[in-house]
């Protein structure tokens, strides 16, 4: 990507490859300006060793990268289960800590997996997140919720009300308008989607989707789903937005498995990844240009 174009643009690391060479070979290919830590060495940022983020630090540095975020884990998990959300807590600590080591503010995370007799309701959500509030508090990170199809705040409309109720100043959004097309809720991912998040994203997520024949969603190549890539990037430099758009492909020739989409990480995951990213990589370059 060229320094005319109006955004900076990013990669999720294990969409390319488990080997930071690698994604730095992709990023300079295409004139990337940022890595999203998600899993290298098929191991989440949060089990990466002392060493390993110092070698993977270098690597990104001399191909001058930044780190955009830590896209981990935190609160894919069970509410309800105290053992796991325990566990959780200390990756978001864990993650922190990544986060400096890194140079990057951001941290993903999410609002449990998504059960019945949660949905709609969001009190016994924020009452747990007192405890994640208090330790953001303790750190300079913001932890960025995604609108993720399998969890609480599936589209915009959920992200965004779920939020204004906590009304942390350590807590945002990650837009990922493309899980919309995943989500149990009816939301369209532009212009009613993006118009409930824009107040409160700091990051985006840039993969497609479309539903088949079938009614099933499923990923294609960015620009040839349903997500309206075009309309969003145009309101977006509207908007001013600053921050990164950052490519979660998410396609493959060989379709991901529904466990892969919604727990992403590691050497499997990766497979194919690479080929498919150099595609979507340049079909956003070309929707770029048109905005």
């Amino acid at each position: 990507m060229n320094a005319s174009l109006p955004f900076r643009l990013a990669v999720i690391s294990d969409e390319v490859s488990q080997e930071p060479n690698r994604i730095a070979a992709l990023a300079m290919e295409h004139g990337l300006a940022a890595v999203e830590i998600r899993s290298l060495w098929d191991r989440p940022p949060h089990l990466l060793s002392r060493d390993q983020v110092r070698d993977a630090r270098s690597i990104f540095a001399d191909a001058g990268l930044a780190v955009c975020g830590i896209a981990s884990p935190f609160l894919k998990c069970d509410y309800g289960d105290e053992a796991q959300f325990e566990q959780h807590l200390e990756i978001l600590r864990k993650s922190a800590e990544r986060a400096d080591q890194f140079g990057t503010s951001f941290i993903r995370g999410f609002t449990f997996w998504r059960h019945q007799s949660l949905a709609g309701r969001f009190e016994p959500i924020l009452q747990k997140f007192q405890e994640v509030t208090r330790i953001l508090e303790s750190t300079s990170k913001t932890l960025l919720i995604e609108n993720e199809s399998s969890t609480n705040t599936a589209t915009g409309d959920e992200t965004a009300r779920f939020l204004s109720q906590l009304a942390h100043p350590q807590v945002k959004a990650i837009w990922d308008p493309a899980n919309c097309i995943f989500s149990p809720v009816a939301e369209a991912p532009f212009p009613e989607g993006y118009e409930r998040i824009r107040d409160w994203m700091l990051h985006i997520h840039v993969k497609d989707a479309r539903k088949g024949p079938d009614g099933e969603p499923e990923c294609v190549p960015i620009g040839e789903g349903q997500v309206g890539w075009l309309a969003q990037l145009k309101a977006l430099r509207a908007d001013g937005y600053e921050g990164y758009l950052s490519l979660e492909t998410h396609w493959r020739a060989k379709a991901l498995s529904k466990e892969e989409l919604e727990r992403p990480g590691g050497g499997k995951f990766s497979e194919g990844g690479e080929e498919a990213s150099h595609i979507c990589l340049n079909n956003l370059r070309s929707l770029l240009e048109q905005i």
